[in-house]
């Protein structure tokens, strides 16, 4: 499993009250739809018992066409929705299981019949249940604002981007948005990105009905729309490198970084083919299940809309001096931040190192320019030059207790220079922090590093700690480094024997 959680171009100029909306306005609704549908279920639940219950008893009765039909997931209107929990596909399947029974009893019991007059009685109550069950199925709120390309309802593409089918959809979906909408929200301002935003949803649910004009199903998330954005930030921020987290048959894991215009063609090509495998297996042309062409679609809108943004130069004619005239104060080390960042996508790396440089030689405490410069002088290797500055990085987080940045950071240092280190005060507390996570096989390393700067001269305290963790290691890991780091303890006549 490989997932982004952050990026580099992680600053922006001002609060992104419409993201900030958007993502506030989405997890409200989920909430109250969950509410609700929790409610239809279990009254579904109660309505479809009372149904079967009752046909089991008069089963000369006639079951409703179009109840049946719903029951029936081979039909278009039963196909799985984008988000639909598998809850929610046990209970189709039960329903259906449910439906066949009915279809025996009926085949089974259909010469067994009572007075004309007290048969239709009881056809007219069957049928009533079976109404509320219609009208349950029918009128749920996915299927009143969700985006049904069967029915074409406009005021639905709108309402259908702000309902989720899960929270694993919902958060999943919140969390791409977290990372690509307040960036673009911040270049284009609140008016454009808002329109943007809702345009590229809309558009990426009409081309999913383009695909499948008969799918009677709701389309429902704001998948097209966060994808649109994410063809934005391709474009806007093609240099940024991603930060991405691995997870491997549950024992290797890690992070590792690698540029915008790298992935994010990677995964549109991923929903690409995810696409066509879905039409090959589903040659119907009915749609259901994920909607990888409502994604494919609203990144190209995404893209197309950034380049034309570039083009019209809009962002230096309007933007950019709106929001120089609402700031009184500026940061000169957060200038020199954006000053760099322009520069590096006029593809002037050099010119941006040597920015940056300046800058950090002057006030080395703003991390976001000392992070930059060291991610440059990896690219044009000028590692040596820069690493000084980053393990000054690495103290201050200690300091601050940002032991896991402060870990993260050092380890980068030391990928690129191997010879250079930091005190050993930190190595203790990597070790202890790593230790305490239950990650003692990372920890080792660090104490590998402590055992051969101790002796018996050093301070106590200092050998003492190191004496802890070497054992904590030694009874987690079965190794045997209390015996190297004891002695020193023996004779160290300060230490308590």
């Amino acid at each position: 499993m490989i997932f982004p959680i952050s990026h580099e171009g992680d600053e922006v100029r001002r609060l992104p009250w419409i993201s900030i909306i958007i993502m506030v306005l989405c997890f409200g609704i989920h909430i109250y739809v969950s509410r609700n549908i929790n409610n239809l279920e279990e009254n579904l639940g109660k309505d479809f018992q009372e149904y079967y219950m009752f046909y089991t008893q008069h089963p000369y009765l006639t079951i409703d066409s179009e109840l049946k039909k719903m029951l029936n997931l081979n039909d278009p209107n039963g196909q799985r929705q984008e988000g639909e929990s598998e809850q929610a596909n046990e209970e189709a399947n039960d329903n259906e299981t449910a439906a066949n029974e009915i279809q025996d009893l009926q085949e089974k019991y259909a010469d067994i019949l009572p007075p004309e007059s007290v048969m239709e009685e009881e056809q007219i109550k069957l049928d009533e249940i079976a109404l509320r069950i219609k009208n349950a199925i029918k009128h749920n709120i996915y299927m009143e604002y969700g985006y049904i390309p069967a029915k074409k309802k406009f005021t639905s593409l709108i309402s259908s981007m702000f309902l989720h089918g899960g929270w694993i959809h919902l958060l999943g979906n919140l969390f791409m948005f977290y990372l690509c909408g307040p960036f673009i929200e911040d270049k284009w301002g609140k008016i454009v990105f808002s329109l943007f935003y809702l345009s590229a949803g809309m558009f990426s649910a009409a081309m999913y009905a383009f695909h499948f004009p008969k799918f009677a199903g709701p389309l429902i998330g704001a998948s097209g729309a966060i994808a649109g954005v994410m063809g934005a930030f391709l474009v806007r921020f093609w240099y940024v490198r991603i930060r991405f987290a691995y997870w491997i048959f549950f024992f290797l894991r890690g992070t590792f970084f690698a540029p915008a215009w790298m992935m994010l063609p990677l995964w549109v090509l991923n929903e690409f083919v995810n696409a066509k495998a879905t039409d090959i297996i589903n040659p119907s042309g009915q749609g259901g299940g994920v909607a990888h062409w409502a994604h494919i679609w609203g990144f190209i809108f995404g893209i197309v809309v950034a380049l034309i943004i570039k083009f019209l130069n809009y962002e230096k004619k309007f933007v950019d001096p709106a929001v120089a005239a609402k700031t009184s104060y500026v940061d000169q080390n957060y200038k020199a931040n954006q000053e760099a960042l322009a520069l590096i996508e006029k593809g002037d790396e050099v010119g941006a190192f040597n920015l940056l440089m300046a800058t950090v030689k002057k006030d080395s405490t703003y991390q976001d320019n000392v992070e930059a410069l060291w991610t440059l002088s990896v690219r044009i290797n000028q590692e040596k030059d820069v690493y000084p500055y980053v393990l000054r990085l690495v103290d201050r987080e200690v300091r601050n207790g940002s032991i896991d940045l402060a870990i993260f950071h050092y380890n980068n240092v030391k990928e690129q220079i191997p010879t250079a280190t930091t005190s050993l005060q930190n190595k203790i507390k990597f070790a202890e922090a790593l230790i305490e996570k239950g990650e003692s096989k990372v920890a080792e390393k660090f104490l590998e590093e402590a055992i051969t700067e101790v002796n018996e001269f050093s301070p106590p305290g200092i050998i003492n700690e190191v004496c802890n963790i070497a054992l904590k290691i030694d009874m987690t890991l079965e190794r045997t480094y209390a015996s190297k780091i004891i002695p020193l303890c023996l004779k160290n006549n300060e230490i308590p024997q």
